[in-house]
């Protein structure tokens, strides 16, 4: 598997081209990353989140109540009572309260950036999709105007008497068969292109590319397991929510201890008054018990999905390393062929022309050749949409 690590599949390495794709690809991720509706209101929502992450982790209201008393018989006259009560738990609970906040304002902000490389990823991944899609249409537009040339000559061959009926309508399949496919590449390119104007935001995108101008590079597998652990959002995430659900269990054990109550009392009557304090405590004996022990199952639970996650991610990159191994030798075995096809073709072109060969051989042998360039441009595509997926975590 390590012959795959630092294979360059371009067909042409220059200098200056991380600039040039500076210019391609990366503009077009700036784009998106900064119009993309989707990320802008997950963006609110984090907001949002964060925001009431911290409710609760305040002194309640205060109560206060007043009450008014009439003495029976009147000559008792009228009693007044006025009495304020702040209810607050033990200073710990605040403390822990608040470092769990913290762990979910991470773990919100991880999720958003789960996001957003998922939306980046699949701009970028519609973009060599779209590289592929005009390579592809080159060559449609090559077989349509070969096509097209050849059902000229042999209606004028068949008008002379040099051809036949039925080499004039084999040209003509040829030409119907190329214009359709031309007509599918065209429609798979206009809804790539669609796509990537929704992603952002609606906006036209800039992007001309028509050829690769990005060298497709993969570190160790080892490296990358590594860097995953160490970066992915995803991971961070999971592992984020792992924390919170521990804190959770330490929150949970604190609304468990009794809540202090102070406050002031005063009554006053005519030609008296009384000023006290007032000290009580709220004692949960019935509640809280139940939510201790969910909040110890959730820990549980998070835990177990964090280990599930970190296999996955392990699984997922070994398996995809694999695959690009594959491509990446049939990339380099159909490059090799489709360097010489253009040669081939026009030996081919001159056997037609001078009756070496029929026309039925020279469209069966010039399909050959389509489809050797064809192949060489969809496991290209295929390598780089590998290589995209697996550095995904540097976008």
């Amino acid at each position: 598997m390590r012959k795959v690590f630092f294979i360059i599949m371009l067909l042409g390495a220059f200098p200056g081209m991380r600039e040039v794709c500076a210019q391609g690809i990366g503009s077009v991720l700036e784009s998106v990353e900064a119009n993309n509706l989707s990320l802008r209101a997950h963006a609110d929502l984090t907001k949002a989140q964060s925001i009431g992450a911290r409710v609760g982790n305040s002194l309640g209201n205060p109560d206060v109540e007043y009450n008014r008393n009439w003495g029976s018989p009147a000559r008792l006259g009228v009693e007044n009572e006025l009495t304020v009560v702040q209810e607050f738990d033990f200073p710990a609970a605040y403390f822990i309260r608040g470092k769990l906040a913290k762990l979910k304002d991470r773990q919100f902000l991880y999720e958003h950036s789960t996001i957003r490389q998922q939306i980046l990823l699949e701009a970028k991944t519609l973009c060599i999709e779209i590289v592929a899609g005009r390579r592809l249409r080159a060559i449609a537009r090559q077989r349509l105007a070969n096509a097209s040339r050849l059902c000229e000559v042999y209606a004028r061959k068949l008008e002379t008497g040099e051809g036949t009926i039925l080499e004039k309508n084999k040209v003509e399949m040829e030409k119907v068969a190329a214009a359709n496919e031309l007509n599918m590449v065209n429609i798979e390119l206009e809804v790539a292109l669609n796509r990537l104007k929704t992603l952002n935001g609606g906006q036209d995108v800039v992007f001309p590319d028509s050829v690769y101008t990005e060298t497709a590079r993969l570190a160790p597998l080892e490296e990358m397991i590594a860097r995953y652990e160490q970066y992915d959002p995803t991971l961070l995430a999971s592992g984020a929510r792992r924390e919170s659900a521990g804190q959770a269990v330490k929150a949970s054990r604190a609304e468990i201890l009794p809540k202090l109550e102070v406050g002031y009392k005063h009554e006053f009557s005519p030609g008296e008054k009384f000023h006290g304090m007032i000290v009580g405590m709220n004692v949960p004996v019935f509640a809280g018990r139940r939510e201790l022990k969910q909040a110890k199952a959730e820990e549980v639970y998070a835990r177990t999905q964090y280990e599930s996650d970190l296999n996955d991610v392990r699984t997922a990159l070994t398996a995809m390393y694999a695959r690009a191994e594959v491509l990446a030798g049939s990339l380099a075995e159909y490059s090799r062929m489709a360097g010489d096809t253009h040669q081939y073709q026009a030996y081919l072109d001159k056997a037609l022309n001078a009756g070496q060969i029929s026309v039925v051989d020279y469209f069966t042998e010039i399909a050959t050749i389509y489809e050797v360039q064809e192949s060489e441009i969809h496991f290209d595509r295929d390598y780089r949409l590998a290589e995209a997926q697996i550095n995904a975590i540097d976008l």
